[in-house]
């Protein structure tokens, strides 16, 4: 459900942030839960030989019906990588060893509080249905993600700077500076010499056939 009060809303995704007042939240991680799941599948098998195994799903922390056998069950914890020390823990986030505590109601009578194990179905832990046995077949994960936020109150100036030195290398790279100086001096006898010069930092053949094409202009009296 949506605050009502909230301010903006958007859904994050990698490289996709949500930006509110100068103030960035991205998407930083994400993993699986290592602590729950969305659902899993039980296979539920009859000690004796006159009924049928069967599948069920069943949701994570719900009491699930399985009127066919006059039983109820409640998956009550997940844990991702089982390992038992003293108390029960899951030795990293990674699915290494997956395993659920299983409770078993008949009416209202819990008859079974068990731990399956995904990779072990034929190991339990804990009390176990004299009439039914329980195995751990699937699960579906649920997934989490990291969410971080970040300011920088700073980023104006840097990509001012950054503009700025984009345009001062395109200035240097791409714009030619050229210099040209010209010195009239008179000989007394009616004539006027003319010394003209010129510099250019690049492209310098360019600026050599430009400087003879105003010489020679000079020389003409153009």
């Amino acid at each position: 459900m949506l605050d009502p009060d909230s301010v903006l809303t958007k859904r994050i995704e990698v490289n996709d942030p949500l930006r509110y007042k100068g103030i960035r939240f991205y998407q930083s991680d994400w993993a699986q839960a290592w602590d729950q799941v969305r659902s899993v599948t039980l296979e539920i098998e009859p000690r004796g030989e006159t009924e049928a195994s069967f599948r069920r799903k069943v949701l994570f922390g719900e009491k699930v019906a399985l009127p066919q056998i006059g039983r109820t069950v409640r998956v009550t914890r997940f844990v991702a990588d089982f390992v038992t020390n003293g108390r029960i823990a899951s030795r990293s986030d990674q699915p290494g060893n997956p395993a659920i505590r299983l409770e078993v109601y008949e009416d209202k009578t819990k008859i079974s509080d068990r731990w399956l194990f995904l990779r072990y179905p034929e190991f339990h832990q804990g009390d176990e249905d004299p009439a039914y046995a329980f195995r751990f077949l699937d699960y579906e994960p649920v997934y989490i993600t990291g969410i971080e936020m970040s300011k920088a109150p700073g980023s104006m100036l840097i990509w001012i700077g950054f503009g700025l030195t984009s345009l001062g290398i395109f200035l240097a790279f791409f714009v030619l500076h050229r210099r040209m100086w010209g010195l009239l001096k008179s000989d007394g006898q009616q004539a006027t010499r003319v010394w003209i010069g010129g510099l250019a930092d690049k492209n310098k053949t360019g600026f050599e056939r430009e400087f003879e094409r105003i010489a020679r202009s000079v020389r003409e009296g153009e």
